[in-house]
């Protein structure tokens, strides 16, 4: 109960952040932008870049588990990457795939921000990284539902 309420917070505060940040045109995005020239035959869709080094995962410790979630975070970000190319080549229109570039790059802003919303309440302690970690498998995973539910829309489509 406790976490989906801090997840909410954080959620609520990133997206406030964010809205902030685009008002004043200075949201920084992580990952590839494209622009409205660029040719539709070169639209794509970012790959996810974590900018961790790669831990070992060893349950015992903070630092351990860190280093598990990492892990799971890399294997989903994977299974995100491929799903969105999946999604993407099956959208109609430039004007669309751009949307969906642009919705993809937003996710992972918002992602970021809630996560780091949701470890700072272990600010200076050594479970800010866990809880930071932690929170990504966990929007990765809502990530892959969402992404199934869209791909499955487009897959009933005539």
């Amino acid at each position: 109960m406790r976490r989906n309420l801090l997840l909410w917070v954080a959620a609520l505060i990133a997206v406030s952040t964010v809205t902030f940040f685009i008002g004043r045109g200075e949201t920084s995005r992580p990952v590839a932008r494209t622009t409205s020239t660029v040719a539709a035959a070169s639209l794509q869709v970012p790959d996810i870049q974590e900018n961790f080094t790669l831990l070992p995962c060893a349950r015992a410790t903070t630092v351990g588990l860190e280093g598990c979630a990492e892990h799971q975070v890399l294997a989903l970000d994977r299974r995100i990457d491929q799903l969105q190319q999946e999604v993407f080549h099956r959208l109609n229109g430039v004007t669309a795939q751009r949307r969906f570039i642009r919705a993809a790059s937003e996710w992972y802003v918002y992602r970021r921000l809630t996560c780091l919303s949701a470890a700072a309440a272990y600010q200076g302690g050594t479970f800010a990284p866990v809880s930071f970690a932690d929170c990504l498998v966990l929007i990765d995973q809502h990530r892959l539902d969402d992404l199934a539910t869209l791909k499955a829309t487009y897959s009933e489509s005539p």
